[in-house]
């Protein structure tokens, strides 16, 4: 196979997401502040590490939900701000599932993948190993169409759920 220039889909509102978290950080910090001059280091400590954790460990799973997806003859990737931080080779992958689900950028009904391998990575932050996105707002079409290609070259297993779009065939 010749080797192609990787195809990126990019997903649109990384910065409104890093501004929101960036307002909620600092509302969070001026009310901690004054609860710790108010009531003392007890609780307005414990509101900081609560409101702190919930806010990285949401602020993290809208980020990974919109990093752009980027696929070449190796595998599929998914990138944040230029780092890979989830990859799997398409000799690796075992199946791909096609399923609806509600796209808030879109205000419709859209779909998502899961791509499973067969060998686990060692580190995951899913137990199973999947790989799970939306379609992107632009180029959806040219995303799902070099799934089925290199499904369809490396024999990986498609699944379409329940669905009003059925691409896999």
């Amino acid at each position: 196979m010749i080797k192609s220039t990787p195809a990126e889909f990019r997903f649109k509102g990384k910065a409104l997401i890093l501004a929101w978290l960036g307002f909620l950080i600092s509302l969070c910090g001026v009310l901690g502040t004054v609860w710790l001059i108010r009531e003392g280091l007890r609780g307005g400590a414990s509101f900081l590490m609560v409101s702190f954790s919930f806010i990285a460990f949401s602020g993290w799973l809208l980020l990974t939900g919109r990093s752009d997806i980027v696929i070449d003859d190796e595998g599929i990737s998914r990138r944040l701000f230029g780092r890979t931080w989830q990859s799997i080779a398409w000799k690796n992958v075992r199946r791909i599932t096609e399923f609806p689900i509600f796209n808030p950028d879109l205000h419709k009904m859209s779909r998502a993948f899961n791509i499973y391998p067969s060998v686990f990575p060692r580190f995951r932050l899913v137990p199973s190993g999947k790989m799970a996105f939306m379609e992107p707002a632009e180029n959806a079409h040219q995303l799902v169409e070099l799934i089925e290609h290199y499904a369809a070259a490396y024999r990986i297993e498609l699944e379409n759920r329940v669905s009003a779009t059925t691409s896999f065939r």
